[in-house]
């Protein structure tokens, strides 16, 4: 793949840059399940045009915080298998009337959901680990409970037990190690005014060794000429293999039975000009 392949991987660079400048983590709303306050990591009022609408003529006047785009925090419980909204407040803890709109849900002083039909998201105990997209909900609990909803009715659930453990050197630490040991001796065709960056996912075995990567790119810019290798047989791609297998451990992240791929990344190599052991 030539020039065009490279442009597309600059703007997706570009994008990924710009979305995590704009993008924030998000609170959470809250659930009472037999008596005990978990967290909720679904929005259960975004379902409905109209309620969502009537909430945001309430909120629009208030000053909006970046971590609660919404404006709001719905308080939540569930008893008898059925969803009910307790309590909106604002993000300082300020209660918020009800809109009129809501009244067909009333039951005594909390309101039945069965607008809702979807999924919920719980989250209890810890939070074992932050993803770096920042984006939303993207927060993970030690243990999370998946249920499926019809009419605000529950139908079914699911219980995760999810795990976190992280290498003895940090992610960026180990990038920095492999970024300065390309072995460029062993391609003389490659020289000071080349560059190479890899663009890849990467999925670590349960003990933290390197297992595989779910995407992998090498872009190279090498006397002008652009291409992207995506042949683990060529060179330089064992050459980077190599390289990712050397490092002892991984973090592991054990969400939803599976493992988890690494956070996305670009990893330029140190060029040779800069290199100042070989």
């Amino acid at each position: 793949m030539k020039y065009p392949g490279y442009l597309l991987f600059l703007v997706f660079l570009l994008f990924s840059v710009t979305l995590r400048i704009h993008a924030t983590i998000q609170v959470t709303e809250t659930i009472l399940i037999d008596g005990t306050e978990k967290k909720l990591l679904t929005v259960p009022l975004d379902q409905d045009p109209v309620l969502k609408s009537a909430i945001a003529a309430l909120t629009e006047s208030r000053e909006i915080s970046t971590g609660c785009y919404r404006g709001y925090r719905g308080k939540w419980q569930m008893q008898n298998d059925q969803l009910y909204l307790v309590e909106l407040t604002t993000i300082e803890g300020e209660v918020l009337p009800i809109p009129e709109v809501f009244l067909p849900y009333k039951e005594g002083d909390r309101y039945l959901a069965s607008w809702f039909t979807g999924e919920l998201r719980v989250g209890e105990g810890e939070v074992i680990y932050y993803s770096p997209q920042n984006i939303g909900f993207s927060y993970y609990f030690a243990k999370e409970t998946f249920y499926k909803l019809a009419g605000g009715k529950i139908m079914q659930q699911k219980e995760y037990e999810n795990t976190f453990v992280p290498a003895r050197n940090s992610f960026e630490a180990s990038l920095k190690e492999i970024a300065g040991s390309f072995g460029y001796e062993k391609f003389p065709e490659l020289t000071e005014g080349d560059r190479i960056v890899l663009a890849f996912q990467l999925v670590p075995t349960p003990e933290g060794k390197f297992s595989h990567f779910s995407y992998c790119r090498l872009l190279i810019n090498q006397g002008g000429e652009r291409m992207t290798l995506t042949d683990p047989d060529h060179p330089y791609l064992k050459e980077v293999l190599s390289l990712f297998r050397q490092i002892p451990q991984w973090d592991v992240l054990f969400l939803y039975g599976e493992i988890q791929p690494l956070p996305w990344y670009a990893l330029p190599f140190t060029p040779i000009s800069q290199l100042t052991n070989r």
